[in-house]
């Protein structure tokens, strides 16, 4: 059953990332699905660390001694002080945070839980950030194009001013496209903002599921006093 539970989430987890690849692609935040899929593995990655950094400060909160901070491939050992491949891959889900409490009486079940729960809080808060972010006013869109000038009599009342000498005309299309171009790179931004905090929500989500490994089963274990290594 644990492992049924497992795949049905892993399945869960890989369907919703094509669809934010997709989601991705056609926010033309990216050119082509490959480029799409490299750029989530991306922000899935920092996704992952921001999880697992949330672990660690909650693991050293509680007074525990850190031993490991592992994402993907890579872990970095806290007794040898340096970074280390994970040989036949990590078996967790992204990665994980192996600590100790060295302390008589530190190893509560209180502080196991709230070092399980600690990744998916850090994913939902950099979500919240991110949201209030996109809500902060911003430079207001360009309306319409700098000049336009159309040959022909002016209507019946309309007041005939000089036109702006070439340099003038040339310093407000340069301040139009510099404008245009600062509008495209906030929304770019925006987009991937978006993009990043589904992503954050998706993994905290998926990792409050009490599965095998997941932060959910961590919770639950602590909640009836068993030991766990989230």
């Amino acid at each position: 059953m644990k492992a049924a539970l497992r795949w049905i989430v892993d399945g869960l987890f890989a369907i919703f990332n094509l669809v934010l690849m997709f989601y991705a692609a056609d926010q033309d935040i990216v050119d082509s699905g490959v480029l799409a899929w490299l750029l989530l593995m991306v922000l899935q990655f920092l996704a992952i660390v921001i999880h697992e950094s949330g672990h660690a400060v909650a693991a050293h909160c509680a007074g525990a001694r850190l031993l490991t901070f592992c994402v993907g491939w890579f872990a970095y050992d806290f007794r040898k002080r340096r970074w280390e491949s994970q040989r036949g891959g990590n078996r967790e889900v992204g990665g994980y945070v192996a600590f100790a409490f060295e302390r008589h009486g530190t190893d509560t079940p209180a502080r196991r839980a709230w070092i399980a729960a600690a990744g998916p809080l850090a994913n939902v808060a950099t979500a919240a950030v991110l949201l209030l972010a996109m809500q902060l006013p911003s430079q207001p869109p360009l309306a319409t194009e700098p000049v336009a000038v159309v040959a022909g009599q002016p209507p019946a009342g309309t007041a005939i001013t000089r036109l702006p000498d070439a340099d003038t005309l040339e310093a407000i299309y340069d301040d139009y496209q510099a404008r245009r171009a600062a509008e495209q790179r906030a929304q770019l931004a925006e987009a991937l903002a978006r993009v990043f905090s589904i992503l954050s929500l998706a993994i905290a989500a998926l990792n409050l599921i009490p599965f095998d490994g997941s932060d959910g089963q961590g919770i639950w274990r602590a909640l009836r006093r068993h030991p766990a290594r989230r």
